[in-house]
């Protein structure tokens, strides 16, 4: 019994010397009619393009929430003047009247401490409309700040 665990045991041990893993990694390059992503632009990239926005959130991890809103209307409700409680004046108080703008979501970026946007989110006819998609990026070049010198 000790000869046949012995064998047993040297089979395993060179069953698995020889096994092996390969790991293939591939690559897919970007495709030129791919849809451009928020994800990695930088605040000012959201501001020039979206403008300032309606609110400001932390995101809770030292970031924010960049809140961009559509007034779609104004909501007003009246009272009526009423008689004031017994031991007052017992003139009625004038009505009030209250407003509030309504507002409707358009998108949201959540930027880091990078300054640099790691999540975004439209509202389903900003996407329908195209206007989810941001705009080309400028060509880096460090010629032009010394050409915007005073031409000395």
């Amino acid at each position: 019994m000790s000869r046949a665990t012995t064998t047993v045991g040297l089979c395993c041990l060179l069953s698995l010397a020889c096994a092996r893993t390969e790991t293939r990694v591939y690559t897919v390059p970007a495709l030129a009619n791919a849809p451009a992503t928020w994800t990695g632009r930088s605040v000012d990239d959201v501001v020039e393009a979206w403008g300032p926005p309606s609110a400001r959130q932390s995101d809770g991890e030292g970031g924010t929430v960049l809140v961009y809103d559509e007034k779609t209307g104004i909501s007003a409700s009246a009272t009526e003047g009423g008689p004031s409680p017994p031991d007052l004046d017992p003139s009625p108080r004038p009505g009030t009247t209250t407003t509030e703008e309504i507002k409707r979501p358009r998108a949201k970026f959540w930027i880091g401490a990078d300054r640099k946007v790691y999540r975004f989110w439209f509202a389903a006819d900003v996407y329908r409309k195209g206007g989810d998609s941001p705009p080309a990026k400028k060509p880096v070049s460090g010629d032009d700040e010394e050409s915007a010198g005073d031409g000395d």
